[in-house]
């Protein structure tokens, strides 16, 4: 992911950067969720989780970290790893913290709000915070612009 990429943060919560484009209601839920991430010790826990596509994507990439440090740490302690597989638990965070993979309408990555037709299991941003993304994509989309016509222009001066 390119360093542009990640979502903008207003803040952070126990150590968790807070995304942007989310009203204080929220936040609140947020909150709530990382605070339960940080209570758990068990790894499948955890687990769920990161699989769990209703919890905030804060506490699903903040669950994702605490299982690789566990999953890390079990040899240095010498117990048992989690019984997780790492490239799944990639699959199940990808795009979560991705601007380019941003779900506009409901909270998340459009990777992962995938569903089957009849599920009103997603959370529903609201149009302020949908208008927000918007506004953001078209800014990312003029720095873009502006950056290749620079260097188009400086490629077609170096060919004079």
């Amino acid at each position: 992911m390119k360093d542009d990429d990640h979502i903008p943060t207003i803040g952070e919560h126990r150590g968790v950067p807070l995304h942007d484009f989310q009203d204080e209601a929220r936040l609140a839920v947020v909150r709530g969720d990382i605070d339960a991430v940080d209570a758990m010790t068990d790894w499948r826990e955890l687990w769920r989780v990161v699989t769990e596509r209703r919890l905030a994507p804060e506490a699903s990439l903040y669950a994702e970290a605490k299982l690789r440090v566990l999953y890390a740490s079990a040899a240095t302690a010498r117990v048992a790893r989690p019984d997780i597989d790492l490239e799944m638990l990639s699959a199940y965070t990808a795009g979560l913290n991705s601007f380019q993979w941003i779900d506009p309408a409901y909270y998340g990555s459009v990777l992962q709000n995938v569903r089957p037709p009849g599920d009103d299991s997603l959370t529903p941003r609201p149009p302020e915070s949908r208008a927000a993304i918007e506004a953001e994509e078209d800014r990312r989309h003029a720095v873009d612009k502006a950056k290749y016509e620079a260097a188009r222009a400086a490629q077609t001066q170096a060919r004079k």
